[in-house]
């Protein structure tokens, strides 16, 4: 009766009377995130400390679907990497003791999929909702950082955050920057010592920021925390596309690409954005007027249907407090309350990111929320 705890928890209301619709849904999720990480924590407790993705399939695990960093559908790092472990099914399906035999404990309600699914039919990534970030050996008894340290998210709340599981066995909502950071910080495993880790003398290896912590490369993690940007790879690409160019805030760059016939809004492969938009992205205030000022569309959309307005008020917690790229955007007409096709304003994204100068900022020019709009039937 492995799964008689989890059962119970799962079958406990935790909706009460006069709760929202919205806020009943992410109770359930919130409910189901605290369900993923006990199960974990039993598998875990009956494997020597090791998870689903950690242990070979003939022993109960998922060790031979171990995928990390391919969900490329999922959130992406400020490089564009995967993030995420596409197998993530396969490592639930592991969980199946613990679970029992229904699997709406990892179906999201806000997903839209079918939260009456037995586990026995849970085929695919299309039958569950949740995220994992898996890794070959960080797990709950190593976790430098345990309340740092996720293993499950959820992405159907982003209204308000994601909800994730950490590995000292809680629940939360947070917003991507700071989850990105929790990540970063949340991968670095006991033992390691920071004088076992020197940067290179050149500076110039290009590791992303998140491989460093996945490396438990502290010299390097600091380096990019320090520095603020972690775009030294960028800057030395920048030849190589005018989308990376603009992301690195690289003008010169940006000039060439233009002299030998770049289009000034081409379709780049990331997000399917404009250079603008990945001058928006990283928060660059020159390259942004740059684009803008030879040609740039100001409201051209990427595969998300989000404009540059929408990525810099959420990439805005880059500049602390610094509203110099939305304010450009604005005063060039971006389009003040467009909305993506997950229904958000940039202001939702503004509000997201925790950066209330650029809320204010798009409030005073007409800026309302995806729920506002909706409430005056826009």
């Amino acid at each position: 009766m492995k799964h008689l705890l989890l059962t119970t928890i799962a079958a406990v209301l935790l909706v009460g009377c006069g709760k929202s619709k919205r806020e009943q849904l992410e109770a359930i999720c919130w409910r189901n995130t605290k369900v993923i990480g006990l199960s974990l924590r039993m598998f875990a407790r009956d494997h020597d400390g090791k998870l689903p993705w950690q242990v070979s399939e003939k022993d109960g695990g998922s060790m031979e679907y171990f995928s990390p960093r391919s969900e490329t559908n999922a959130l992406l790092d400020d490089d564009g990497e995967a993030i995420f472990d596409k197998n993530a099914w396969r490592h639930f399906l592991a969980l199946g003791p613990y679970l029992g035999r229904s699997g709406s404990s990892l179906v999201c309600p806000k997903s839209g999929k079918n939260i009456n699914i037995a586990l026995k039919k849970v085929l695919s990534s299309d039958d569950v909702s949740y995220w994992l970030l898996t890794d070959e050996k960080l797990n709950f008894n190593n976790a430098k950082y345990p309340r740092d340290a996720f293993f499950s998210v959820c992405p159907h709340h982003p209204y308000k955050s994601y909800i994730a599981s950490t590995a000292n066995g809680g629940a939360m909502n947070v917003h991507w920057p700071k989850m990105r950071q929790q990540i970063i910080k949340g991968l670095l495993i006991n033992g390691v010592e920071d004088s076992q880790q020197q940067l290179p003398k050149t500076g110039l290896r290009e590791i992303s920021i998140l491989d460093a912590a996945k490396e438990g490369n502290i010299a390097a993690v600091k380096h990019h925390i320090s520095t603020g940007t972690g775009k030294t790879g960028d800057w030395l690409k920048a030849g190589d596309s005018i989308h990376i160019a603009a992301k690195a805030g690289h003008i010169e760059a940006v000039k060439k690409h233009l002299a030998d016939g770049a289009d000034v809004n081409a379709i780049g492969k990331f997000r399917k954005a404009s250079p603008l938009y990945m001058a928006a992205y990283s928060y660059n205030a020159e390259a942004t007027k740059f684009l803008l000022d030879n040609g740039a569309d100001v409201d051209q959309l990427d595969f998300e249907k989000e404009t540059a307005l929408h990525t810099a008020a959420y990439h805005s917690y880059h500049g602390e407090g610094d509203v110099s790229v939305v304010a450009l955007l604005v005063d060039r007409g971006s389009k003040i309350n467009a909305i993506s096709d997950r229904g958000l304003t940039p202001l939702d994204l503004a509000i997201m990111a925790g950066t209330p100068e650029v809320s204010d900022l798009l409030r005073k020019h007409g800026g309302k929320t995806g729920e506002e709009l909706k409430a005056e039937g826009k």
